[in-house]
């Protein structure tokens, strides 16, 4: 009997965490940002030579620094294709919290919104946007059109998507409660999507993922 009841109070089971990306509905951070989609390199349609508007495939053409963040995008005479960079949060989910979300960053430039996030203008001021979130499959859809306008190396970084009831609180709480209150029940926690194991590029501990990294949804996973 006292077997029986100890089992019951304390789950011998472990379990896996999943891959962060941003279609996944584990959610783990109160940072959106941390599971996004790695930048996608976009044209408008009047650009020259933009026949794929949505992804340009000029990713290995992004001047990025350290922590993945976009230092610059190409001039209109410029070789490259691309103009804007995006990414996405959230897409193929249609439960994710609703809601008023704020969006913290430092730097100079131009970040848009579409899909389910509407700017409130009026609510928002430089360094932090305030969006409307009304979920579908979509997600939210986050464009960069300028960064580092006067050429003075303050480019658009440290970009947090936080739910509004977390602003306060996300510097020292960076896991989603609900996240944590999932895997409580388990002794035991498996990290070995959640880390990229499989197939990891890295071979020295100089090459391990940093927490302020931009994103962790990237072939080197969530850092220790």
């Amino acid at each position: 009997m006292v077997g029986q009841q100890h089992l019951r109070f304390r789950n011998p089971l472990g379990t896996n965490l999943s891959a962060v990306a941003d279609w996944s509905t584990e959610m783990p951070f109160v940072d959106a940002f941390k599971t996004s989609r790695t930048w996608l390199t976009q044209c408008v349609n009047t650009d020259p030579d933009c026949d794929d508007p949505w992804n340009t495939q000029e990713y290995n053409k992004l001047n990025l620094d350290p922590q993945g963040w976009v230092k610059s995008l190409p001039p209109p005479d410029a070789a490259e294709i691309y103009t804007q960079v995006g990414t996405l949060l959230f897409n193929g989910m249609e439960n994710y919290p609703k809601g008023t979300y704020i969006v913290l960053y430092e730097g100079e430039g131009t970040i848009e919104y579409g899909f389910d996030a509407v700017k409130n203008s009026r609510a928002s001021k430089p360094g932090r946007d305030v969006l409307e979130v009304t979920p579908s499959s979509q997600g939210i859809y986050l464009i960069i059109t300028k960064t580092d306008p006067g050429k003075t190396g303050k480019y658009l970084r440290n970009i947090r998507v936080i739910p509004q009831q977390y602003e306060a609180s996300y510097k020292t709480k960076i896991f989603n409660p609900k996240f944590l209150e999932k895997i409580s029940p388990f002794q035991t926690l498996r990290f070995m999507d959640w880390m990229k194991t499989n197939n990891s590029p890295q071979q020295y501990w100089q090459d391990r993922p940093l927490p302020n990294k931009a994103s962790y949804a990237d072939s080197l996973g969530v850092p220790l």
